[in-house]
């Protein structure tokens, strides 16, 4: 469920699991319940759910509205470093 809402970026998973524990805080009990990640990505994840759906998509024109899901061009970097090296 956790892959499912975060799409497996690192970064969400780790706001996801602490939006989770606020949920669970704010209902004053111990226990940290599945539905307590549902409401997280809900509520606190909401704004990356889009960019969430389009990575899980694999569609490229659908995760090319979020540039930085996009694969990286290390030759990009490579010319990048090179060409700085130069200077």
């Amino acid at each position: 469920m956790i892959l499912e809402l975060t799409g497996g970026i690192q970064r969400l998973i780790v706001a996801l699991w602490i939006a989770a524990h606020r949920v669970a805080l704010e209902r004053n009990d111990g226990s940290l319940l599945l539905n307590d990640f549902r409401k997280a990505a809900a509520t606190y994840l909401a704004p990356v759910a889009p960019a969430v759906a389009a990575f899980r998509s694999k569609d490229p024109v659908k995760m090319a509205r979020y540039e930085d899901l996009l694969p990286r061009d290390d030759a990009m970097w490579s010319q990048f470093w090179g060409s700085v090296s130069q200077i």
